[in-house]
């Protein structure tokens, strides 16, 4: 039987090998490599909400327009920020860095724990490598975007996205392995300058366009141009952006061994993203939808992004759109 006082005091401190019968100390990481401002930091870059929903605007072209892309996002927003609530209170009750896989093994029945908490953490697997790679071509396909704009007579190549897929992949890597040390304060600077950027965007747009799109043009005048008959089922695909951008509330708590307190810290860096990529990704919906003066332009934009064809209508300068 092992020693009363040998017993682990939570599962970040200890790791318990009952076969052996002995407890063995794990490796701690340093609790203050992160503080609550550079934690935010981290999730709010990973979805970059304000400039994130601006490129998600190819997932709207003639899909509903201008109104599913603001009342999608409404909805969408809604939901994911009960979401956040949810997730907020069980990293408070368990703050553990495996999270939701731990919450699952936790909260569900012994009988089914083991095998709920090793699908909920296959799944968790699944989609971690689907969105690094849709991230890797997102960025891709905008430096392609560039090039096609700069220069005139470029036409891409699927070897040359390819290996810039591979290129954003590695700079990734690099940055969470070699140069770890500096992604606290990159990500705290993230989020000033990520929110810098979309102001700047919203700023010029709205000052710059003139005459702005109709409010029936930007909350009711559906364009449906899918093929499907339906535009109740359209609206659904317009909840894409919307939970595209605020979401990956478990970021935070997978990085509860490095911060201090964490079953305060966690809890308030998942709500405070959220609240602040809903409010910086709401005003940038906003201004889009009123600076959207030829929609039918984007469904054959400006080097593939729409959002690049809102900013070339708005002002045609190759420098405002590269900036």
């Amino acid at each position: 039987m092992l020693d009363e006082k040998a017993q682990p005091q939570s599962a970040l401190d200890t790791v318990e090998t009952r076969r052996e019968g002995q407890i063995y100390e794990v490796t701690q990481l340093d609790r203050n490599r992160f503080n609550l401002w550079s934690t935010i930091g981290i999730q709010f870059s990973v979805t970059a909400a304000p400039l994130g929903i601006a490129g998600y605007t190819t997932l709207i072209t003639g899909v509903g327009g201008s109104p599913f892309y603001f009342w999608g996002f409404l909805v969408a927003v809604i939901g994911q920020l009960l979401v956040a609530v949810s997730l907020a209170e069980l990293s408070s009750a368990y703050p553990h860095t495996s999270g939701q896989v731990y919450w699952t093994a936790t909260l569900s029945p012994p009988k089914y724990a083991r095998f709920l908490s090793y699908l909920n953490g296959a799944m968790t697997i699944f989609g971690w490598v689907f969105a690094s790679a849709g991230t890797a071509v997102f960025a891709a396909e905008f430096f392609v975007s560039f090039s096609q704009l700069v220069s005139d007579t470029y036409e891409p190549t699927s070897w040359q996205i390819f290996l810039l897929v591979i290129a954003a992949l590695i700079v990734a890597f690099i940055l969470n392995t070699l140069l770890v040390n500096i992604v606290p304060n990159l990500t705290a600077f993230m989020v000033v300058f990520l929110n810098i950027a979309a102001l700047f965007i919203c700023i010029t747009l709205l000052a710059v366009v003139h005459p702005k799109a109709s409010a029936k043009t930007a909350f009711i005048d559906v364009v449906n141009a899918t093929g499907w008959s339906s535009d109740g089922l359209v609206f659904f695909l317009g909840l894409l952006p919307g939970m595209m951008t605020v979401c990956l509330f478990d970021t935070a708590a997978h990085m509860a061994e490095e911060l201090p307190q964490p079953e305060r810290q966690v809890p308030i860096v998942m709500l405070a993203n959220a609240i602040l990529s809903a409010t910086g990704s709401l005003i940038m919906v906003t201004s889009l939808i009123f600076c959207t003066t030829h929609p039918e332009k984007l469904l054959q934009p400006l080097a593939g992004m729409p959002i690049l064809q809102i900013c070339w209508d708005a002002l045609p300068s190759k420098a405002f759109v590269i900036v």
